[in-house]
């Protein structure tokens, strides 16, 4: 590999994640050994090398800021550092406060002028603070960590009348020329169109159909959908051959001209890192070629690394910028082998190859599993977004502004019918030839492994040792399935019991995944804006490695415990669905066995045996419906009781004298209704599970419960104080632990 910059951004990057670590300043030096090993350096380039990992390292700007305190009301005064999004309902931007130079997420609940506030804008106002959504389970979407990188302390929700703001900055006319093209093109062209060209040419997706952004990213189609260096190449060649194919410019003032709007485009597009990345580059080479210099290309998106870090440290844990400078970097790290194809089909092939192994490790590390024929979908649409439709959105946005509306209603209805059809394709592949492969949270070693790898790999392949790069492609792939298929060979087991709010979700994994159960599949009472399975119970599986399970247990039919059944039956191959006698509810079992249980019944899942105590016959509350079941595991005696009240406790009692527990999984969420003395005295539980959601409007669990509770000496686990609850044993012991402190 030819020139040294990649040694520089690595170390950059080495700084940034080593940081938070106490002798971070010992692996740089480690780094420096390396250098010497396997290069041997020059010592301004080893100071140079140590220099940049200490800046990076050193950063103010690296750590992350800290959650701030709730309070009732707040004055700020600060810059809008974005573009203000203004919507019917509500209205946002990021202000900077003047004094603390903290950034904020505001909101204001309202819908204000188009113009009243402006990117650089000078805003005062009195608003209520607000933590992000934190991770309050495994494998859920940490959103306050993810806005605390990206240097964004919390949310003010500010009051209209408060909000005062003068002038802007001398780029918000950038970001308003932006605001007036989505505004003409969505007026000009149909919606469906329009949210297209809107996606494709100035990077704003909010209003591309969600099934066609959920497909793409189902068959790994979404860096597609988002402006990337191949959009900038686009617009460089379309702009280079009219400006040269009708006599406007000579070549060098062509550059001059380029060099000039590039930038441009940067706020154009919306500061897309994928987009600064790809114009920046440009920009590097078209200065090189009008100075008459040779700089490797690695050595110049090094440099560019490099300085993006030092700026902005923060930025290397956003996932488009670590998939925008990696591929690129692997894509000319590979030239050579891409360009020895003998066609431009095979040449193709390559480059989806490529792109689908650099970004795989960060794609599994970041959902837990991918499309293996992702690859098929990439060969057939990435030439067609390539060749066709990139190119006929940049010509809709010329045509609007020069083409009368009839030929422009023409070209509409074109990219309209065959947009329509390439989606249908996808459709079609979906249905039939849609493969998950859930492969779960990769370890470390894993992920070495597969580096380790795939560059032995491609070194073997650019050096036409075919022999040896099929080999370490076999490699690749058994690293892979190693780690997806561990879990089945010797894991301990799992009792999970999930934070879902204020409902009920339980899964239960049996040593070495012999059984995977899930007692209840909550939603919430609002169906339409039911996130609970995309959000929690999915993400929690996906981590897990989990692509089946194998039995759910619904407890009765309220929506805080069935709510996600219907999503977990489409998504998760379940074989049994087992409910009471006197279950009300409607699920498209399909050709799911359906089995009944009610109290006195007895079955047994991988040897452990599951007594059902509860219901003994049909009532007209729904709750004391619930199934209550018994069984052992991990060395405690746990007993599940659904919404069961006071009533259903009692008629427990009277028929089975003897009902000693360990683990009570406390009715209700914790309501009075439930949980009554006698019933405690009677179970004589250790541990009470209580799964209720934070600061409900219910006041689970109720502080009777919690008295009594208290009174027995039961210790008591909360999902609204502990979050995501995992008991882990072995061998008949053991422990608990929690997602939160």
């Amino acid at each position: 590999m030819k020139g040294n910059g990649y040694w520089l951004a690595g170390f950059s990057a080495l700084g940034v994640y080593l940081a938070p670590l106490s002798y971070s300043w010992l692996f740089g030096f480690i780094g420096l050994g390396g250098i010497l090993l396997f290069r041997p350096a020059k010592p301004k380039f080893l100071m140079v090398c140590l220099m940049l990992y200490t800046t990076c390292s050193l950063s103010a700007s690296l750590q992350p800021e800290t959650p701030p305190a709730v309070t009732s009301s707040i004055e700020i005064e600060g810059t809008v550092t974005t573009s203000p999004l203004f919507e019917e309902k509500y209205t946002s931007f990021i202000i900077q406060d003047e004094e603390t130079k903290q950034k904020w997420s505001v909101f204001l609940f309202t819908s204000m002028p188009a113009h009243s506030i402006q990117f650089g804008s000078t805003c005062s106002f009195t608003g209520k603070v607000e933590r992000h959504a934190i991770s309050r389970n495994p494998g859920e979407f940490d959103y306050e960590l993810f806005m605390l990188y990206k240097g964004i302390r919390g949310t003010i929700i500010a009051d209209a009348s408060t909000l005062g703001c003068l002038g802007s900055g001398w780029y918000a006319g950038l970001f308003t020329k932006r605001q007036q093209m989505l505004d003409y093109i969505d007026d000009t062209l149909s919606p469906y169109v329009s949210s297209w060209v809107n996606a494709l040419v100035l990077g704003d997706d909010r209003y591309l159909d969600e099934k066609t952004v959920v497909l793409f990213q189902k068959w790994g189609l979404s860096h597609l959908l988002a402006i990337s260096g191949l959009h900038v190449g686009l617009c460089i060649a379309f702009f280079s051959y009219l400006s040269l194919r009708l006599s406007l410019l000579t070549k060098r003032k062509l550059i001059f001209v380029l060099m000039f709007l590039l930038p441009m485009y940067i706020f154009l597009a919306g500061g897309a890192p994928s987009v600064i990345r790809a114009v920046c580059m440009a920009e590097i080479a078209m200065f090189l070629s009008l100075i008459k210099q040779k700089w490797p290309m690695t050595d110049s998106i090094s440099f560019l690394f490099c300085s993006v870090l030092l700026l902005n440290p923060s930025l290397i844990h956003q996932l488009g910028f670590q998939f925008s400078f990696l591929v690129t970097f692997g894509i000319l790290v590979s030239r050579k082998w891409i360009e020895s194809s003998q066609n431009p089909f095979e040449t193709l092939l390559r480059l989806s190859l490529l792109c689908q192994l650099i970004v795989l490790p960060l794609q599994v590390h970041s959902f837990y599993l991918f499309n293996p024929l992702s690859l098929l979908a990439n060969l057939l649409f990435v030439p067609v977004m390539s060749v066709f439709l990139l190119p006929f959105c940049l010509v809709l946005v010329a045509s609007i502004f020069c083409l009368p509306s009839s030929i422009i209603q023409i070209l509409d209805h074109t990219f309209h019918t065959i947009t329509a059809w390439l989606i249908r394709i996808l459709e079609m592949l979906d249905e039939t030839m849609y493969v998950k492969w859930v492969i779960g949270q990769l370890s470390f070693i894993s992920i070495v492994i597969f580096v380790v790898m795939f560059v032995g790999m491609m070194v073997a392949w650019e050096r036409s040792n075919r022999r040896r790069a099929f080999l370490f492609g076999i490699g690749l792939s058994v690293a892979l399935m190693c780690q997806g298929i561990a879990p089945y060979i010797h894991s301990p087991g799992r009792v999970a019991m999930l934070d879902v709010g204020q409902g009920d979700c339980f899964i239960i994994e049996w040593p070495n995944r012999q059984h995977i159960m899930m007692i209840d599949a909550a939603g919430v009472l609002d169906e339409e804006n039911d996130e609970t399975f995309t959000r929690i119970i999915q993400p929690y599986l996906h981590e897990r490695g989990i692509q089946k399970v194998d039995t759910l247990v619904l407890s009765h039919a309220d929506q805080d415990h069935i709510g996600a059944a219907e999503e977990v039956l489409q998504a998760f191959g379940v074989d049994t669905v087992l409910t009471s006698p006197y279950f009300k509810g409607e699920l498209p079992v399909g050709d799911v066995m359906w089995e009944k249980v009610k109290g006195g019944d007895r079955f047994v899942i991988e040897e452990t045996r599951f007594d059902v105590l509860y219901p003994i016959k049909e009532s007209q509350d729904k709750n004391e419906n619930s199934i209550v079941m018994k069984f052992e595991m991990g060395g405690w005696i746990w007993m599940f009781t659904g919404d069961v009240g006071k009533e259903g406790e009692t008629e427990m009692v009277r028929l089975n004298p003897e009902l000693d527990v360990d683990i009570l999984k406390v009715g209700h969420h914790g309501s009075d209704t439930s949980t009554g003395e006698e019933w405690l005295k009677a179970i004589t539980p250790e541990v009470a599970l209580i799964s209720s959601g934070v600061d409900n409007q219910y006041g689970h669990p109720h502080d009777s419960v919690i008295n009594r509770l208290n009174k027995e000496g039961v210790k008591m686990i909360r999902t609204d104080q502990k979050g995501a609850v995992i008991f882990q044993f072995s061998k008949g012991t053991g422990t608990f632990y929690s997602h939160l402190p």
